[in-house]
């Protein structure tokens, strides 16, 4: 896994989730930036005490915006947690992060990280997401749901999110969730392009987990020969003006 988690936050006024801000690992610390996403939206407030967009800030332990979002390992389904996510005891919290997305039910806020290259292959883990949404569809056939099973991309134009992707079954045909919003606009950006071959299967399926960890999956993209194949503006970091150590 890359060493770079990106948080994208979701825009009340044009129903987007846009990326807001850049984590990175360095050797002895973690760094924070905003993003340009960041400067999309009037209505975008910055993180606690992180007020300065232009600001690099930098912490020996990771920040409280990121922390939070880790389940207690004193939490007795901490361990389940962590088979739901294909992980075990010693994984990484930035690990942990990338697969889990960090999701809380108190804000619109998510992590991600983008697609890793391993021989020429462009590969992404993530839980499908809006289960909830068609969760009787996913509960009469989830029996059929195995580890290997491909998923099939369907472009919902008239979801009133952009660049939504539903993802379906093929035996039985069957819509099971969506591809969550950081993949959604890479996978459309690639679809049908020459050369080009986008494949999604079930990478593990917990039963026992509630909605938004049920169906682990993996992403793959060959043919993209550009190591900047998922550069994208919003990503870019916002010019500094100074740098800001945060107390451990």
């Amino acid at each position: 896994m890359n060493n770079s988690l990106y948080i994208e936050w979701n825009d009340p006024l044009k129903k987007v989730w846009r990326t807001v801000g850049k984590l990175s690992k360095l050797s002895d610390r973690y760094s924070f930036e905003y993003t340009k996403g960041a400067l999309e939206s009037e209505k975008f407030v910055p993180f606690g005490l992180m007020t300065a967009l232009d600001t690099t800030y930098e912490s020996e332990e990771l920040f409280p915006l990121f922390a939070n979002r880790l389940l207690n390992q004193s939490r007795p389904e901490y361990f389940s947690f962590l088979e739901w996510l294909n992980m075990d005891k010693d994984s990484d919290p930035l690990s942990i992060l990338s697969v889990s997305q960090g999701v809380r039910g108190t804000d619109s806020l998510r992590v991600f990280s983008l697609p890793d290259m391993e021989n020429g292959v462009y590969k992404s883990k993530f839980f499908v997401s809006g289960i909830s949404h068609v969760d009787s569809a996913v509960s009469e056939n989830f029996s059929s749901l195995k580890v290997g099973t491909p998923l099939y991309i369907m472009d919902d134009i008239q979801n009133e999110f952009p660049n939504a992707l539903a993802l379906r079954t093929d035996k039985p045909k069957s819509m099971i969730g969506y591809c969550p919003s950081f993949l959604s606009h890479h996978i459309k950006r690639y679809i049908g392009q020459d050369g080009v071959d986008i494949d999604i299967t079930i990478r593990q399926v917990n039963a026992d987990a509630p909605s938004p960890y049920k169906i682990l999956a993996e992403l793959y993209i060959r043919g993209l020969v550009s190591q900047n194949a998922f550069d994208f503006e919003e990503y870019e970091t916002i010019p500094k003006e100074n740098i800001q150590r945060v107390k451990s």
